[in-house]
């Protein structure tokens, strides 16, 4: 049997800005690993800038307000769908897009370094900051959603493939009025342990997800939090006749350091998935890191008390060169 793995040992090693792959690819990058700190306002003379700033703590949708140009970088002034006014840092050619002025944007955003603070200017100047910079913006075409309705799996639709066919599947039943209770029985129990290393609890109790396997059984979606670009995400079986819940784990790959492919069971999933409940499908789409040049493909179906993984595929060369999943090296089979 694999062993099964928790986020903060291995998943997060796998995938995720901030908790894991994603932070590791970040730091193949530019050298930086983001940590917890506290959001502050980017300023031509501000000399305490954290070394990196929780991606949470950034609105992924918000209005463009005006850019401005600095010596260290371009700085972007939104305001969030609560109305929260922020200067942000932008790379220098975001300066050029005035034609996105007042209007709803995404936001992409990477870890990277930036001239610090402390050179004054000064382009001889030597020292570094590692900063949250904002990579892109697209205009969005419809008006952003509150913060505490945000993030919803529709904002990243777009980067999700289309699930790989299987055979089908007979329609599952709708689920009983009583399956709604569900996300309080995960949220109101510490002792289910659910999403234990970390959990947006607002987030998660609007967002998760419930789908009907059979007459018997339940798939609870739950997503534990989004970042920047994609979330972290659990699974739970539920049996209403027995009132059972339990975790669901999940066969991954993960590239060691010597470049060798290891396979291993983890319960959190980062990524955007995808699930076909007529197929009974999962797919899982996983960035490296927000530019989409690298990362992880995986396709798993219902086997009546698991999910066995059917396909893995995975490009691990943040190489700016963005390729179609179907293009990935197959890992597995």
């Amino acid at each position: 049997m694999l062993p099964t793995v928790r986020p903060s040992r291995l998943m997060w090693g796998l995938a995720f800005v901030c908790v894991g792959l994603l932070a590791g690819c970040q730091t193949a990058n530019d050298g930086t690993t983001a940590v917890d700190a506290e959001t502050s306002t980017p300023t031509e003379t501000q000399s305490d800038v954290p070394n990196a700033l929780n991606p949470l703590d950034y609105p992924p949708v918000a209005t463009l307000q005006q850019f401005t140009a600095g010596d260290r970088a371009c700085y972007a002034t939104v305001t969030d769908p609560d109305g929260v006014e922020t200067e942000q840092f932008a790379s220098f050619e975001l300066c050029d897009r005035t034609d996105l002025l007042g209007q709803s944007v995404q936001l992409t955003y990477e870890s990277t370094s930036i001239i610090a603070a402390s050179c004054q200017g000064d382009p001889a100047c030597e020292e570094s900051e590692s900063v949250w910079l904002i990579t892109a913006m697209e205009p969005v075409s419809s008006p952003a959603a509150p913060v505490s309705d945000r993030p919803t799996e529709s904002d990243a639709e777009s980067d999700r493939p289309a699930p790989a066919s299987s055979p089908a599947a007979p329609s599952p039943a709708a689920p009983p009025p009583a399956v709604t209770e569900v996300p309080s029985m995960l949220f109101d129990n510490a002792d289910l342990g659910v999403c234990t290393d970390f959990l947006d609890e607002e987030v998660a109790r609007e967002q998760s997800q419930i789908y009907a396997l059979n007459s018997e059984q339940y798939l609870v979606e739950v997503l534990c939090f989004m970042a920047a670009y994609q979330g972290s995400y659990e699974y739970w079986l539920y049996e209403p006749g027995t009132e059972a819940i339990a975790p669901l784990s999940f066969q991954v790959f993960y590239e060691d350091g010597e470049g060798a492919w290891q396979s291993v069971q983890t319960q959190p999933l980062a990524g955007l998935p995808t699930y076909d409940p007529a197929q009974q499908q999962l797919t899982l789409f996983t960035k490296y890191r927000g530019a989409g040049d690298c990362g992880s493909y995986a396709n798993y179906q219902w086997q009546g008390s698991s999910f066995e993984l059917v396909e893995f595929r995975a490009k691990s060369d943040c190489d700016g060169v963005a390729l179609d999943v179907e293009d990935y090296p197959v890992i597995y089979p």
